[in-house]
């Protein structure tokens, strides 16, 4: 038996000694930078995935 893993975005920023064996698309997002994703159930074309400055939790 094997573990596998599957990502829809790769930030490209590896911090851990492993990386994903299927990934729907890559990204290079910054330091600072968070990745939203929105998928809508009823219509897969109005999904998308917005590179967005972080914002720090009080």
């Amino acid at each position: 038996a094997a573990v596998e893993l599957a990502i829809l975005i790769d930030r490209e920023d590896r911090k851990l000694p492993f990386s994903a064996d299927y990934c729907g698309i890559r990204l290079k997002a910054k330091p600072g930078q968070k990745i939203v994703v929105n998928l809508d159930p009823h219509s897969p074309a109005h999904d998308s995935a917005t590179v967005t400055k972080a914002t720090r939790n009080p």
